[in-house]
């Protein structure tokens, strides 16, 4: 099989979601709702694997994250 690495970033109603050179962002009341801590990986097909995985608690937001979000919205990745 092949190996994928995914990050992936939550932080209040936003995520953003990295595969290789792609970046999706996604902007939702339902991501900081009562399950904001949560976090689920849905399959079809055979599944998958996870060799490993990493979880951190977000910090402030980066000064560059609002030229960011207008970059990431105006290429439609969202």
């Amino acid at each position: 099989g092949k190996w994928y690495t995914i990050i992936t970033e939550v932080k209040g109603d936003e995520v953003v979601i990295q595969i290789f050179d792609h970046v999706l962002y996604g902007k939702h009341a339902l991501i900081a709702g009562d399950r904001y801590d949560t976090f689920n990986f849905d399959s079809t097909g055979d599944g998958f694997l996870i060799d490993s995985i990493e979880v951190r608690v977000a910090g402030d937001y980066k000064s560059s994250w609002e030229t960011k979000r207008k970059q990431l919205m105006m290429t439609g990745t969202h």
